[in-house]
């Protein structure tokens, strides 16, 4: 699992999903806490929010953020360039601004 994979699973902006609903659209085995810390990881770099709501059991739930959908975009962006090996130097410099 990378931050990649998260970031296209909730690439939907606007839409919340629960940790459970990703887990299982990226098909990860079921250990839930190291997810979990993970999410919190993402949200702590701006990429993903939560949800308003009761923090009870069960309730959490994140959308991806302006920044993460921004990150993702330009990743997928790079990816494509690197595959027809002709790497732009301006997406390279626009992540290192954006991370």
């Amino acid at each position: 699992m990378n931050k990649l994979e998260v970031l296209k699973v909730m690439a939907k902006p606007g839409n919340f999903m629960r940790p459970d609903e990703i887990r299982r659209q990226i098909f990860l085995p079921p250990e839930r806490r190291s997810f979990y810390s993970y999410l919190i990881r993402l949200a702590s770099q701006g990429l993903l929010e939560r949800g308003p709501g009761p923090r009870r059991r069960g309730k959490l739930i994140y959308r991806i953020t302006d920044r993460g959908l921004a990150v993702f975009s330009i990743s997928v962006l790079i990816r494509a360039d690197i595959s027809a090996e002709t790497p732009s130097t301006g997406l390279l410099t626009a992540t290192a601004a954006l991370l």
